[in-house]
């Protein structure tokens, strides 16, 4: 896959920033993010016209790919923990995501000398243990979805709480009703 700038451009690329000249083409994966955060290139091959017809097509789903620039592509080496990072990058990287978490557990392990503290530190991430995942108590609806996930006791225990209170939050409920059944 190729693409070519159309002007000087800055970009964020494997935990660098990159400096890409107007007429310069980039190549396969650098490409492919190029065109999926909205670089300024145009396309030179078939490859890269199909990719972005790909990501401006929406899915049966009804799912814009449009939605997704800006986040890496699965699979993407800009979607790959930072092993060879300082344990902040890969902290950073993983954030609050549990899958993330997970594979940068996976990627830390394979390291001919994993580091234990940020291993720890993973875990909690991946398998929160109760003093870390407390039930958001006068949090946010988002943050009592993010809580709940897909976890029906977790629903059932949002829920009642949330009936509880003075004003209840309807949309959150009926969202928490769904959950925990």
């Amino acid at each position: 896959m190729r693409v070519r700038l159309t002007r000087d451009h800055r970009a964020a690329w494997n935990y660098q920033v990159v400096e890409l000249k107007k007429d310069e083409e980039a190549t396969g994966d650098l490409a492919r993010y190029l065109l999926a955060t909205g670089s300024p290139v145009s396309t030179v091959d078939d490859e890269a016209r199909e990719a972005e017809d790909e990501m401006t097509q929406p899915a049966s789903d009804g799912h814009s790919p449009a939605a997704d620039i800006g986040r890496p592509l699965a699979g993407s080496l800009a979607d790959q923990p930072p092993v060879h990072g300082s344990a902040e990058d890969v902290l950073t990287w993983v954030g609050h995501d549990q899958e993330r978490a997970a594979r940068a557990i996976g990627a830390e392990e394979d390291q001919e000398e994993p580091r234990e503290e940020l291993l720890e530190q993973l875990l909690r991430i991946h398998r929160p243990g109760p003093a870390d995942d407390a039930f958001p108590e006068g949090g946010t609806a988002e943050e009592v979805r993010a809580w709940v996930g897909e976890d029906p006791e977790r629903a059932q225990q949002a829920l009642e709480a949330e009936e509880a209170r003075d004003k209840p939050r309807s949309t959150l409920v009926n969202h928490l009703k769904k959950s925990a059944s």
